[in-house]
């Protein structure tokens, strides 16, 4: 097609974007990293990730409620916990 590309003219060059404006971009994108490590729960601990989302294949073998023969968590777990 004839003129396709060259709307503004012969000679024109893409405009380059200046040194301020790029540290502003650069900038942007380190300020929301930041804010998104602020607000996960491993935020404090080096070398660590936590996985904050929940398991759905895990769900199913999790329980609800304690059984009526065992009065805490605690107690569950330790009963558990046996071979």
């Amino acid at each position: 097609m004839v003129g396709w590309g060259d709307w503004a003219g012969p000679g024109v060059t893409e405009k380059k974007p200046t040194e301020a404006q790029i540290l502003r971009q650069n900038q942007k994108k380190i300020d929301q990293i930041e804010s998104i490590r602020r607000k996960r729960k491993d935020k404090n601990q080096d070398n660590v990730i936590l996985h904050e989302e929940r398991n759905k294949l895990i769900k199913k073998y999790l329980v609800d409620d304690l059984p009526l023969n065992v009065k805490s968590a605690d107690q569950f777990d330790y009963l558990n916990s046996k071979p």
